[in-house]
C-alpha cells in the first residue's frame, strides 16, 4: 500500500534543532514534495542556534516566533554548580556526591560504551543504577524509562539520548559526568529536572581537559557578560601545598668525598657491590624503569 499526503494540512517538527543538524533535513524535503503547498508548518525545540534557524527559513513562509523565556537560559528554579576535578579523580567525586544527594538522579556521559561501564562499576559499589543509549532496542529503552519513572532504582546513567523529551516530575539532580560537545545540550540536558516549576539541581564535573567545552557552555549562558559562570556554585578541591624538590635539594649541604691517599683524588669512590642490590631500569625505552609508571595514561569512561 502507499499513503497519500496530499490532503494533508500541518506538518510538525519536533526537535527541529536536532533533525537538522543531524542531516534529515534530505529526507524532510522527500516527505515535503507530497504535502499540499496549503499547510501550517510547526517548529518546536527549546534550542535554536542562528544556523539552524536559517536552515529552517526554506520550510516556513511569515513565520512566527513564540518563545517562552529565553532559549539559552535554564530554568530559574534549576541550581547550577560547578566542580573542578581531574580525570583521575572524577569518579570518587561522583560517588561523593550521590551519597550527599537524596532522591532520583540521571548522570550524563559522552558515550555509549561510557555509559554501560559506569553503570556497571557504580552497580558493584551498591548504587542501584541502570544505563540507557542508542544501542539498546527501542522496548529496552521503554522499559529501562519506564522502571525509572517508577523509581525501581535510582540513578540512570545516559548519553545524550535522554537529553529530550524526557519528563519524568521526581528527577532531582543532573550530574554531568562529562560535558556535552555540543553548548546547546547542556540547557537540554539540565532541563530534565525542575519541570513545571519544581526546583531541581544541575552539577558539572570539570578537569582540565574539559576547559574549551566549559567555556562554550559559559559563553551562551552568559552572553552579555562573555562568560564567567556568573549563575553557577563553585566548589574547588582540596589540594595539597606544593613542594618544590628543586629549591629543597639546592638547600641541603652538600656531602664532599674525602680523596683516597692511594687513589688519584680526581677519581670519584665506587659504592661497594651487593649482592642484593636490583639493578636500575632505563630511564626511557624499555618499559620497566621507575619512571615508565608516570608515562602511562589512564582510560576514561
Amino acid at each position: 500500500g502507499s499513503l497519500q499526503l496530499g490532503d494533508t494540512g500541518f506538518l510538525v517538527l519536533d526537535e527541529a534543532d536536532r533533525m537538522l543538524d543531524m542531516g534529515f533535513g534530505i529526507q524532510i524535503d522527500k516527505i515535503i514534495l507530497h504535502l499540499s503547498k496549503a499547510r501550517q508548518t510547526l517548529m518546536f525545540s527549546a534550542t535554536m542556534p542562528h544556523n539552524i534557524k536559517s536552515l529552517s527559513q526554506k520550510y516556513l513562509n511569515d513565520p512566527v516566533r513564540i518563545e517562552v523565556g529565553l532559549s539559552s537560559q535554564p530554568a530559574l528554579s534549576i541550581k547550577q554548580e560547578i566542580t573542578y576535578t581531574t580525570a583521575a579523580g572524577k569518579y570518587a567525586e561522583l560517588m561523593k556526591e550521590l551519597d550527599q544527594r537524596e532522591g532520583s538522579i540521571i548522570v550524563f556521559v559522552k558515550t555509549k560504551w561510557g555509559a554501560d561501564l559506569l553503570s556497571e562499576k557504580l552497580n558493584k559499589q551498591n548504587y542501584s543504577t541502570n544505563a540507557i543509549h542508542g544501542d539498546l532496542r527501542q522496548n529496552r529503552r521503554d522499559r529501562i524509562i519506564k522502571d525509572f519513572r517508577n523509581r525501581s532504582y535510582r540513578i540512570m546513567v545516559a548519553t545524550d539520548i535522554a537529553a529530550r523529551g524526557l519528563d519524568i516530575p521526581h528527577v532531582s539532580h543532573i550530574i554531568n559526568y562529562d560535558l556535552p560537545q555540543c553548548p546547546e545540550d547542556y540547557i537540554h540536558r539540565i532541563g530534565r529536572t525542575g519541570r513545571c516549576g519544581a526546583e531541581g539541581s544541575a552539577l558539572c564535573l570539570i578537569t582540565p581537559e574539559d576547559k574549551k567545552r566549559w567555556h562554550a557552555i559559559d559563553r551562551l549562558i552568559n552572553p552579555q557578560k562573555g562568560g564567567g559562570s556568573a549563575n553557577f556554585n563553585h566548589k574547588e578541591p582540596r589540594r595539597e601545598p606544593r613542594q618544590d624538590s628543586r629549591r629543597s635539594s639546592r638547600q641541603e649541604p652538600r656531602q664532599e668525598h674525602a680523596p683516597d691517599s692511594k687513589k688519584n683524588s680526581f677519581e670519584r669512590p665506587k659504592a661497594p657491590f651487593s649482592p642484593s642490590r636490583k639493578p636500575q631500569g632505563k630511564r626511557f625505552g624499555d618499559g620497566k624503569g621507575p619512571n615508565f609508571s608516570a608515562r602511562r595514561t589512564q582510560k576514561g569512561y
